[in-house]
């Protein structure tokens, strides 16, 4: 009957220890490999980092706050008033020639207040599969 006790007694003291040394941080907690596949970005972080690369290549497209303001169809229903975009060449469209699904993120710079700041805000239109930032506004 001993015999059995100590069966039991040891993997039951190693998962105490083992819960002891992970909570005191001195264990690295490691995921299986099938679980890094679910926790993949979404469209709209990577998005997000498009943008804030891009941002790092072309400084007038710096902005100090990036929200994201839904899709294109969603921003169109309100009042939404960007009527000719630019893509990444610099070749302007009209803003119809995106596709309704296209996310929408704007851009502004601190200290920003509609009517009062000229060039504070600005568009940023992004692929909704991708993230990939396809086109830009930018305010007058």
């Amino acid at each position: 009957m001993a015999f059995i006790h100590r069966i039991f007694t040891f993997p039951a003291l190693s998962l105490v220890v083992g819960a002891a040394a992970l909570q005191a941080g001195d264990l690295p907690l490691y995921l299986p490999v099938g679980l890094h596949a679910a926790q993949e970005s979404s469209p709209i972080e990577r998005a997000e980092q498009n943008i804030v690369l891009q941002w790092k290549k072309d400084p007038r497209l710096r902005y100090d706050r990036l929200s994201y303001r839904g899709t294109l169809k969603e921003c169109q229903a309100g009042s939404f008033r960007v009527k000719q975009v630019l893509t990444l060449r610099g070749v302007g469209i009209p803003i119809r020639d995106l596709p309704p699904e296209t996310l929408v993120f704007r851009g502004e710079r601190a200290g920003f207040r509609p009517g009062k700041t000229t060039g504070g805000a600005g568009y940023f239109f992004c692929d909704p599969e991708t993230g990939e930032l396809t086109a830009f506004h930018l305010m007058k």
